[in-house]
């Protein structure tokens, strides 16, 4: 099971990423040297939202100042609030035989299905994936790049992707027939899996498993990736409790808040819970998987 993947990574910039987010719907602004991402409507945090910024060197995007931003600090810093993140870390010594044997046990009756080999044709991707896309979406009606549902909207999207630099497109496959697709990047040191989808069927029957494994044992081969950013906790006990279990681990980092004082404070009467989930305030509920991972 642990061979080494016959894929990798070529580095990409943070323009390279901020045109991925883009292409992902997401909204990204840049203010001087730094990118923005748009969570809410006036409300940003900096596209590399695990990376430390001092706030005296770090100007806040025009909509910041009317609403809101967050970033993570340096320890020397003010802090008013705090960030969660999911990293799979110390990739150098991965291997399979450290999941557990439930996890080893899905792992290999996925590999008895399927493969993991990388998609570089175009014509190809936009043909097979799209109904992989459309299962995914009936199964979580997941909003960001829902208007792909169109076949038009996905070859248009699909065309855009090839074009970047650096975006590594994997796919999940059950003989010939395309069932799963991922996308990752190296940004620095950092693996970055932002997407994957796939068709409920090889969700069932844990494609899930045998990609992260391609994706962690191609991460172990490269001694100059330090780690795989899987993005932040959320609270979300599926998709959450599928990367602890797989040893992901929560790295916490003191955040600040900044811009319009009137905004937090609205938010914070009109809304407690997102204004809880704002500042990192772990819920009661915190599973014991998190928090024996937890790093200050």
């Amino acid at each position: 099971m642990d061979q080494i993947s016959d894929f990798s990574w070529e580095p990409i910039n943070l323009g390279g990423y901020a045109n991925f987010e883009n292409l992902l719907s997401a909204e990204v602004v840049q203010h001087g040297p730094l990118y923005w991402r748009r969570v809410r409507p006036f409300f940003f945090r900096p596209l590399v939202e695990f990376e430390e910024y001092d706030p005296a060197e770090t100007p806040l995007p025009v909509n910041g100042v009317v609403g809101l931003t967050q970033h993570a600090v340096p320890p020397t810093a003010p802090a008013n609030s705090r960030l969660n993140f999911l990293f799979f870390e110390d990739t150098r010594n991965y291997s399979s035989g450290g999941l557990d044997r439930y996890r080893r046990k899905q792992l290999n009756q996925a590999a008895r299905h399927f493969a993991v080999r990388r998609i570089v044709d175009l014509s190809h991707f936009q043909k097979k994936a799209h109904p992989v896309f459309l299962s995914f979406y009936e199964r979580t009606h997941y909003e960001y790049g829902s208007q792909r549902r169109d076949p038009a909207e996905f070859a248009r999207w699909a065309e855009a992707l090839f074009r970047l630099p650096g975006v590594l497109i994997l796919g999940g496959y059950e003989g010939d027939e395309l069932v799963g697709v991922s996308l990752s990047f190296l940004l620095k040191d950092t693996v970055i899996y932002t997407s994957f989808f796939c068709t409920t069927d090889s969700m069932r029957r844990f494609l899930a498993d045998l990609v992260l494994h391609a994706i962690r044992s191609a991460a172990a081969a490269n001694p100059a990736i330090a780690r795989i950013s899987v993005g932040m906790y959320k609270g979300n006990k599926g998709l959450d409790d599928f990367k602890f279990l797989r040893g992901a681990t929560c790295v916490q980092k003191r955040a600040l808040i900044r811009g319009n004082p009137l905004a937090r404070m609205m938010l914070k009467i009109a809304w407690p819970r997102a204004h809880a989930k704002l500042v990192g305030v772990l819920p009661d509920s915190f599973p014991s998987s998190v928090a024996d991972h937890q790093r200050p």
